[in-house]
Parts: C-alpha cells; structure tokens; sequence
C-alpha cells in the first residue's frame, strides 16, 4: 500500500502522525510526506518528505492570507478560537496553495491511502479525485464542528466540485475524559517531537523538583520575549531547577537568569518530560499532549490558535493550571500539592489504555488487503 501523507506546514500538526506513520512503514507500506516550511523537519524522522512549496513557510502563509482578510487575526485575538472551525477561511487559503502542487505528486504517485493533517482540506479532495480512501489525524483537543465541509467548500469555488472519498476517517488522539466529543476512532497519543542527541544527566532523576518551560516553535517568533518576562523573578522565588528551552533565541533582553536555569539546545520534550515536575508551556497541542503522555503537570500561558482550547482542557481535568501570566505561587501549587499530580498521573493511564498507532495501522493495512 501506498500512503501519501498531505500536511499543514506546522509541525505541531504534523508531528502527532509519525507514529502511525511510523506503524505503517513497519508493516511495509511505503509513505511519503507533501508539504513545506518547518514541517519539512519530519524527514529526520526517516520519513521521505517532498516540499512543495519550496521558500514558503507558515508564517509567510498566514501574512498572504493577513493580506487577503486583515481583521482575520485580530478577531482571533479578541475572540479565542473554540473550535476548529474558527480557522477555516485561512485553512482553505492554505488548502488551496497545496492542492496543485500535491496533486502532481499524487498523480505521478498514485497513492491507495491518503493521510491528512487535521482541518488540511487539500488531503481529502486529492483523495476524491484519485478515488482512494482518506484517513484525517487530529492533533490536539480543538474540535472539527464543520472546519472539513467548509474548507471543501472553499476548494469546490476554487478548483470545482469534486465528491467525497470512498471512505473517510478520523484518528482522534484527544484523550476522551478531557473531551466532550470523541470524533472518530480514538487512539493513543504517542508523542513525537523530533530527535537530538540528549544530554545524559538530563534523563535521570533529579537532586530536587525540575521545572521545563518551553513555548514551542512559533510563539517567541510571534510575541518575542515578552512571553517569558516573567521567568527571572519566578525562577528566583521557586526552589527548583528550571531547563528553558529556547534554542536559538536571544535571550539577552531578560537580564541575567538565576543560577538555576539552564538554556538547552534543541531537545525532545518527550525525553525530558519523564524526569520533570512541572512544564510551563504556551498550550501548543504537541506540548500539551506530551506532558499528558508523561503525566507531568501543566502551567499553561496559551498565546495563539487552538492554545486556549487545550489550556481549558487542561484546567478542566485538574492536570494543570491556566493562565495569563505564570506566578511563583502557581508553580509552587503544582509543585507541591498532590491533587494536579494525581490527575496527571491517572490521564497518563488513560492515554496508554487507549488502542496504540500500531493498531490502527494494522487494520488499515487488512483494510487495503480485502479491498485488493
């Protein structure tokens, strides 16, 4: 089976599929990703990746849609997204640079299986126009509420009407307790976030509690260094060891950081979660969901998109705390009370009970063999 995978251009969307994708190349289907800017990366996954559009990047994309509708994200702005559907004007503006570059890939390709990003609309018409089955993997807690019909309608105006694929399916790794709805099949988040050589010490129990901030690949680029204004005095207040990730960035306008933080190179969050005591994180879906996955409470600061859904999320449940701006008393509460631990560590379980990446690739793969 030939799996062709269709992505925004943001690794937090794209990076929750590898494990799947992963599984299916396990089982000897071949995959191969389209898409482009910095989720380009996930070829260091091993996966074979096309670019297709090349010098383009998410943020360049969302300045041609700010171009096109310029109220657009200061509506977001003054009003949080609550669904995926908030996003559908600049998701069928993003669906619709992908359409025809991806489907001359397809076309040369001929995938039997099409793998799409969440809210991605260019996966499911490439899908409709081959006549192949399309399977939608989700990323995160926002929820679909009608984002895939109106993305399609957007591409229908542009490109023309096409119908549905022959069969269509969700993968939802939203944990279901978190959740009002399950959309789909319910799977297990297996968390992926890139790979690097990680410092030995890192791993291992530390001599007191350890504290991971991070605001993930977009929103020091987005909000500067504002975001993490408040790390100096809350690191000084809090008996802890505080690792910031923040690789690349100039962190020069902060002043001096107290003794115990420590900047790190690029990293896994995934590595370093399981020796953590808290994580302070901007709610990206990847994040967030990887601290579900280490049972790791969560101090979350959400700053765009589907930030502020997660972060509810996260309160909801009593894994974590959601917030404007992060306190020394706030950490200390996670820190010390056992109740956000508790919670964390039960959603943990949850995760790991609910069916792996594994198997779902072992029945799209029976699927493709009775359908031959």
């Amino acid at each position: 089976m030939r799996v062709l995978t269709v992505a925004t251009p943001a690794l937090g969307h794209l990076y929750p599929s590898v494990p799947l994708l992963w599984a299916l190349r396990a089982l000897g289907h071949e995959v191969l990703v389209t898409t482009a800017g910095d989720a380009t990366r996930v070829a260091e996954a091993g996966l074979p990746v096309v670019d297709v559009l090349p010098g383009e990047t998410m943020t360049s994309l969302f300045d041609d849609y700010q171009a096109l509708d310029p109220g657009f994200f200061t509506g977001l702005r003054e009003r949080p997204m609550t669904s995926m559907a908030d996003l559908a004007p600049m998701f069928g503006h993003i669906a619709g640079r992908l359409v025809e570059p991806v489907r001359g890939v397809a076309r040369q390709w001929r995938p039997d299986l099409v793998v799409t990003t969440h809210g991605q609309g260019a996966g499911p018409r490439i899908a409709s126009e081959l006549g192949v089955p399309v399977l939608e993997h989700g990323f995160g807690f926002a929820r679909s509420h009608g984002v895939q019909d109106a993305v399609r309608k957007v591409l229908d105006e542009r490109f023309g009407a096409v119908g549905a694929p022959p069969a269509a399916v969700f993968a939802d790794v939203a944990v279901p307790s978190m959740t009002p709805e399950t959309e789909g099949t319910a799977i297990r988040a297996v968390p992926y976030n890139g790979g690097a050589v990680v410092p030995g010490p890192l791993l291992a129990p530390p001599d007191r509690p350890r504290v991971l901030v991070t605001m993930g690949t977009q929103v020091l680029r987005s909000h500067g260094l504002a975001a993490l204004e408040w790390l100096p005095a809350a690191a000084a207040r809090v008996d802890a060891e505080f690792l910031l990730a923040a690789d690349g960035a100039d962190l020069s306008a902060l002043g001096p950081l107290p003794p115990g933080v420590r900047v790190l190179p690029w990293t896994p969050l995934s590595s370093l979660l399981p020796s953590c005591s808290v994580v302070v994180h901007h709610g990206g879906s990847g994040t967030t969901m990887a601290a579900l996955w280490a049972g790791v409470p969560q101090l979350v600061v959400p700053a765009l998109a589907d930030n502020h859904i997660n972060a509810r999320a996260v309160e909801a449940r009593g894994v974590g705390i959601h917030t404007t701006a992060p306190t020394s008393d706030a950490l200390a509460f996670l820190l010390h009370e056992e109740e956000p631990r508790r919670a964390a560590r039960e959603v943990a379980a949850e995760i790991r009970a609910l069916p792996s990446p594994a198997a779902l690739a072992a029945r799209l793969s029976e699927q493709a063999g009775s359908a031959t």
